[in-house]
């Protein structure tokens, strides 16, 4: 549950941004590009990099001083839910630390089963029953003898000498009266061997292994494997302290009476106590600071402003990002901050701004949403929501994203990618995820929120979307009202699309549900039957850029190019950015991200920068070319060519490799901007459209 800070009391602050200074009438353009929904993620990204970077920074300072931690704190295992773990935990024992029965029964010698020569049935002995018991939790008999069985019960452990554990069922328990000796028969003795139905020592986990690794997220099976361990206290991600207002004369608070005797609008605030809720609803356990209601003064904006800077980690307004006379929030974040962007080709939410400052060697980040209460929701969704996680340890966490069929038609918006709030559910009959229309979509109905769990991607595109079509679509929750066989094939499906599983031999048993029906991203045509889109993901590759120390110039250059080529007048294609990434030159990182992509992300291209030369860290060729099934080397020889024609000759060091696995293309690129673009305009003229369709196009014959 997410805690609650006191309002900190806005105090004046000196500035020379005092509403009497300022009378000059706004512009009616923005001055802010239109910015595509892949370059806003990934430039949020950054920053959020770059605040994890400056943390670790000054916890390294601090730790050199102080012997204790900005970023990370200890906790108690009983509060440790939900947080991002920010160091290994490495074993300190084996587990189990002694030889222990799987089941109850007898614990024998392997040698002792030799089926008797006198037994009248095979496959059987009897052995003589011991005094001494060995039970869970109790003193062990110090070993047993040849033709001896000791009962045992489940977790006990083994005797000396025993070196397997007979269950129970397979034995009978006999008497003989005359000399007083209980014994027990022993049924499938051929079926037995040393080791059977024990737990050998650190067969479960082992002194020394690392058994979680920083960046993971504790849920309830993290919390009792650190039980096992007996890990009272861990150490964890602080949480982000967020500050959250709204601006505006019109509002008031949600608990207040409604005056209707003066001719104004009032308008109840929802947007606050909602973003609140959004926070708790994520259990990263946020801070929250709020500050209430700040009307349209610019003093007060100001103000506000900087008193939730200098207390939060991430300042979320909603209002005031508009073109009208009294929206304040942009040219005041302009003089006390960086604004990275300020318009977004998104419905709702197009002004949505994004701005960072440092304060005490701090990175600060602020999130101007706009104030109708659905442009603010999708907008806390689609960019406040990743960059909360990623500052709260968890660098890879996403959305789920999904290929569903719609049940209605959609008309496209001809300039802006539109986010249209469904219902995702479960069709038992058909086996498919059906996506719902919550109605009427105008951006002040929040009502369109309710009972929602998705968001449709509606590419921009002329026309409509017809009922039946597939359409991407980000899940914003777990689809409810689910049975739990529905439940159990569902989950089944989209950790099959997840893993790469594509079902392409069966086996026995019953088959999972038809993958074709539930669409991976590569099945076309998806949502418009008059554009083809291809899904996209750019991996830099360069210790320096993940380290902070240099600015990746190369996947910006990628993204301004593909978002060139969706805005051609006439193009039947789009080029959406649905996965970036920046891993140093390690083998792994390079290795994981790559089949992430493909496997899990099934995008249709995969083009990474970096690491191509010569140089003993240049491997990300070595590490493309054993996950290629298909070799493509005409790619990277045409670039190498171009190159060299226009008068590059140190085209000719590239070592680039390209190829197709399954489903996704891989091209390896050049580090720098100018490389990359010039080898994206050789691979466009190239027709690498077309070359993408017929990867994607079902085999014929030919």
């Amino acid at each position: 549950m997410s805690q609650e800070a006191p309002s900190p009391a806005i105090s004046p602050i000196p500035s020379s941004s005092h509403p009497s200074k300022h009378h000059s009438r706004r512009p009616t353009h923005s001055s802010y590009p239109l910015i595509s929904i892949s370059s806003a993620h990934h430039i949020i990204r950054g920053k959020c990099h770059e605040f994890n970077r400056m943390r670790e920074r000054r916890d390294k300072d601090r730790d050199a001083t102080m012997g204790s931690s900005c970023s990370s704190e200890l906790v108690l295992l009983s509060h440790a839910l939900g947080h991002v773990l920010a160091r290994d935990v490495t074993a300190k024992q084996n587990i189990p630390d002694k030889k222990c029965s799987m089941m109850d029964g007898y614990a024998v010698r392997e040698d002792d089963l030799v089926v008797g020569k006198n037994e009248k049935e095979e496959d059987q002995v009897v052995l003589r029953i011991m005094g001494e018991e060995s039970l869970a939790g109790e003193a062990t008999p110090k070993g047993i003898s040849s033709g001896d069985a000791c009962y045992i019960t489940t977790g006990a452990v083994l005797p000396l000498n025993a070196d397997l554990v007979v269950p129970v069922e397979q034995t009978e328990e006999l008497t003989r009266e005359r000399e007083g000796e209980r014994l027990v028969r022993i049924r499938g003795v051929k079926s037995l061997h040393a080791g059977k139905f024990v737990r050998q020592i650190g067969s479960d986990i082992k002194n020394g292994q690392v058994v979680l690794r920083t960046g993971l997220t504790l849920k309830s099976a993290e919390i009792g494997i650190l039980a096992q361990l007996g890990v009272a206290k861990v150490h964890v991600f602080k949480r982000p302290v967020v500050a959250i207002m709204s601006t505006g004369n019109e509002l008031v608070d949600y608990s207040a009476p409604m005056d209707n005797s003066k001719n104004t609008t009032v308008i109840r605030d929802c947007n606050r106590i909602m973003l609140q809720s959004c926070l708790r609803e994520m259990n990263l356990g946020a801070q929250i600071i709020d500050y209430g209601i700040i009307k349209d003064n610019r003093y007060d904006v100001e103000n506000a402003l900087k008193q939730a800077i200098r207390h939060a980690d991430i300042v979320i307004t909603s209002g005031g990002v508009s073109m009208g006379d009294k929206d304040y929030v942009k040219p005041i974040l302009e003089e006390i901050a960086t604004v990275h962007f300020g318009r977004v080709r998104m419905k709702p939410g197009k002004p949505t701004t994004f701005a960072t400052t440092e304060l005490m060697d701090s990175k600060k980040l602020i999130f101007a949403l706009p104030g109708n209460p659905v442009s603010a929701k999708v907008s806390y969704h689609l960019f406040v929501e990743p960059a909360l996680h990623f500052m709260s340890g968890n660098e890879s966490w996403h959305h789920p994203l999904l290929v569903t069929t719609v049940t209605h038609d959609i008309r496209m918006d001809p300039v802006r990618t539109e986010y249209h709030r469904c219902r995702v559910a479960w069709d038992a009959v058909d086996q498919k995820l059906l996506s719902r229309s919550t109605g009427h979509q105008q951006s002040s109905r929040l009502l369109s929120t309710a009972n929602s769990n998705g968001l449709l991607i509606i590419p921009q595109g002329e026309g409509r979307i017809n009922s039946g079509s597939k359409v991407k679509t980000l899940l914003t929750d777990l689809p409810q009202r689910l049975t739990s066989d529905e439940l159990k094939e569902w989950m089944a499906v989209v950790s099959g699309a997840a893993d790469g599983h594509h079902h392409h031999h069966h086996h026995h048993g019953t088959p999972p549900p038809d993958s074709s029906k539930i669409a991976s991203a590569h099945e076309r045509p998806l949502a418009s039957q008059e554009k083809t889109i291809f899904n996209v993901a750019i991996i830099t590759v360069s210790d320096r850029v993940h380290r902070g120390e240099m600015q990746d110039k190369s996947m910006p250059e990628m993204q301004k190019f593909f978002d060139q080529q969706n805005s051609l007048e006439g193009t039947s294609t789009l080029w959406e950015v649905m996965h970036t990434a920046v891993v140093p030159d390690e083998s792994k990182d390079i290795r994981d991200k790559l089949i992430e992509c493909c496997d899990r992300e099934h995008v249709h291209l995969v083009l990474t920068t970096g690491g191509t030369g010569f140089s003993p860290r240049d491997i990300t060729p070595d590490v493309t070319l054993p996950l290629l099934t298909r070799r493509a080397d005409q790619l990277t020889t045409a670039c190498m060519v171009d190159g060299l024609n226009s008068g590059v000759p140190t085209a000719m060091l590239s070592r680039a490799v390209a190829g197709i696995r399954d489903n996704t293309l891989i091209i390896n690129l050049p580090g720098s901007s100018r490389g990359v673009k010039q080898n994206l305009e050789t691979l466009m003229k190239g027709r690498l459209e077309h070359a993408l369709k017929l990867m994607i196009s079902k085999p014929t014959e030919h």
